[in-house]
């Protein structure tokens, strides 16, 4: 193979004063070869999709933020869709509502409740099959305290990028793992009479057309038909004029909150003469869930609705044997005025849309949307293409007055408004399976909640980015372009 190859014997190393000669260090053998140039092997973990992890669904948990990030970026780079928070307690709620994972990446060290305490009650609600555990720690595996079979990897940070790649692909990649997502999705089932077992008066309350659109489709494919009303107000007017059995409510809505609504309509229809009220909201800490109860509501379902969860609190309601007597007029519904500016910034956002190129979104934009939440809609609507067609429709017309409001309460410091706006995005985008739009929304909400905007405006632009890119996703989607259809 040519080359060559040589010996060397180096001389004994000379004494100092008063010690004795030593020999050398020994022989050096050297040698060189002579080779061609070989192709460098691409990195599976560097900044491309991976078809093992492309479409799988990541649960991060982590109370830094910037590890969150890191984490995120990463696993969203290989086409996985992240779903991330620094509380324990969020994480589980998300679970207790049914939100699918493939893999969950849990911090050990966090205050209140560290990895292990996390570790442990989510195999209280899902065993190893159906989420493998991966702990992530600045501790080794023996400080950190990590035995037994509680997690299917341990990653000592700083994480390399292809420790977590390796990691992952052996995780999802082991046998019983590799089965299709048509497969695999968990059909919600529809019982037609129930309505007619179970009649029931009901009420909905939401001021989103494309969450009404939504809801009415499954009540009906459940036997009820329901009456609509967009805010408080409404609600008010609609029991003043008949009775209801239940009223879904929404929690955030304009001119009157579900919160308010719910505080009148105890006092105006007290004990059994008044409806029982649900709860409907994306909004799942347990706190949220106090404020419901506080005001009076009798039930709480989390956002997006999950048929089986509806169908249980149906089950709990009951019908009315006297009619209701409002107790005082209610006040005459107020349309919110509509604005011109929603016409010039709208024009903008298509303007800034033309701007951009394919080549801008580094994302294809069919992974911009979860693949398991999109065949879950897909599941509600009984497979009916044209059915969701109108709903991305109505989803597509009702965000861009949204994002209008997101950025003029920016620019009037308004954070009540911001947050409203904010969390209406939120609930709506998470249907579609918009999980990154509905993350910067919720980030948004949280800041307009708390009343501090610093770092809102970068927030409003991601908003607004990753809209255009959730538009281009859903408008391929609704030309009968599913991109699930094609995985394995």
């Amino acid at each position: 193979m040519g080359g060559r190859m040589w010996v060397a014997s180096p001389s004994p190393v000379l004494p100092r004063a008063g010690e004795e000669a030593t020999g050398g260090p020994g022989s050096i053998f050297h040698f060189t070869i002579v080779a061609e140039e070989a192709e460098a092997l691409p990195h599976a973990f560097r900044h491309v999709e991976q078809a093992d992890l492309r479409g799988r669904r990541v649960l991060i948990v982590d109370d830094n933020a910037t590890s969150r990030r890191i984490l995120t970026l990463q696993t969203e780079a290989w086409g996985m869709t992240a779903l991330a928070t620094g509380s324990p307690p969020e994480a589980l709620e998300w679970l207790r509502r049914g939100e699918p994972f493939d893999v969950a990446l849990v911090d050990r060290q966090m205050p209140e409740t560290d990895g292990l305490m996390l570790a442990a009650a989510i195999r209280k609600l899902r065993d190893a099959a159906a989420l493998p555990l991966v702990m992530v720690s600045s501790l080794a595996r023996r400080e950190a305290g990590v035995e037994g079979g509680l997690f299917a990897a341990f990653l000592l940070k700083p994480i390399r990028a292809s420790q977590l790649y390796d990691a992952l692909v052996s995780i999802l990649a082991a046998e019983g793992r590799r089965v299709r997502r048509e497969e695999g999705l968990v059909r919600p089932h529809f019982d037609a009479e129930m309505g007619r077992r179970w009649p029931l008066r009901i009420l909905l309350a939401e001021d989103h057309v494309t969450n009404q659109k939504l809801a009415l489709l499954i009540l009906s494919r459940l036997g009820y038909r329901a009456d609509v009303a967009a805010n408080g107000l409404e609600v008010l007017a609609a029991l003043a004029r008949q009775p209801y059995d239940v009223v879904l409510m929404d929690v955030q809505m304009p001119e009157m909150d579900g919160l308010e609504a719910t505080r009148q309509i105890r006092r105006r229809w007290p004990g059994e003469r008044g409806p029982r009220i649900v709860a409907m909201t994306a909004n799942v800490m347990k706190e949220d869930q106090e404020a419901c109860f506080a005001a009076g509501m009798d039930d709480y379902l989390g956002k997006p609705i999950r048929v089986e969860a509806l169908v249980s609190a149906l089950s709990r309601c009951r019908s009315l044997a006297e009619p209701a007597q409002p107790a005082a007029a209610a006040p005459t519904p107020v349309e919110p005025p509509t604005s011109s500016a929603f016409v010039v910034s709208a024009s903008a956002l298509e303007k800034r849309s033309e701007l951009r190129t394919t080549n801008d979104f580094q994302t294809p934009p069919e992974t911009r949307l979860d693949q398991a939440a999109l065949e879950t809609l897909l599941a509600l609507m009984g497979g009916d293409p044209l059915i969701l067609a109108e709903l991305i429709d109505s989803f597509l017309q009702e965000t861009p007055p949204l994002l209008v409001t997101l950025r003029r309460s920016l620019e009037e410091s308004n954070a009540t408004e911001l947050r409203r706006a904010a969390h209406t995005l939120k609930s709506s985008s998470k249907d579609f399976g918009a999980t990154r739009l509905s993350e910067c929304a919720r980030k948004l909400e949280e800041m307009g909640k708390a009343g501090t905007l610093q770092g809102a405006a970068d927030l409003v632009a991601q908003v607004e980015d990753e809209y255009l890119q959730v538009k281009a996703a859903l408008e391929a989607i609704r030309m009968g372009k599913y991109p699930w259809r094609n995985a394995t």
